[in-house]
């Protein structure tokens, strides 16, 4: 896959600055749609979430891989949309800017994988809010 090892080594300096549970999925979130404003990839998470909260309320946010994924609502996009890398603590796709894969983000695509591509395409951001109890 295009991409993939600079991203791992990523996710490698992530872990090693942030501690092993970095990376949780947050299960207090989960998937509810895409957002209709495209972000450019450069985007931080602050950007990412604003571009949630215009279409699903105060609350949502950029979703990780792994709170998408265990939602049983998830659909696919129909193109390729940013997402975080199971970060529920604010790293989302600010991964761009992160040495060695800097110039990378992470995007789902709609067949499901999820690929690091580069950072300077605009493209939906994949939105959660707070799961109902």
């Amino acid at each position: 896959m295009h991409g993939s090892r600079p991203l791992a080594l990523a996710y490698a300096l992530a872990i090693l600055v942030l501690g092993p549970g970095a990376f949780g999925a947050d299960a207090t979130y989960a998937f509810r749609g895409y957002s209709t404003t495209l972000i450019r990839g450069q985007a931080l998470f602050g950007e990412m979430t604003e571009a949630c909260r215009h279409d699903f309320g105060g609350k949502a946010r950029l979703c990780s891989a792994g709170e998408w994924s265990a939602s049983a609502a998830a659909a696919a996009p129909r193109a390729a949309a940013w997402i975080g890398p199971d970060a529920g603590d604010g790293i989302g796709n600010d991964q761009c800017r992160l040495a060695p894969a800097r110039g990378l983000g992470l995007a789902l695509f709609p067949d499901g994988r999820l690929v690091g591509i580069s950072c300077d395409r605009f493209r939906p951001v994949t939105c959660c809010t707070p799961r109902v109890r």
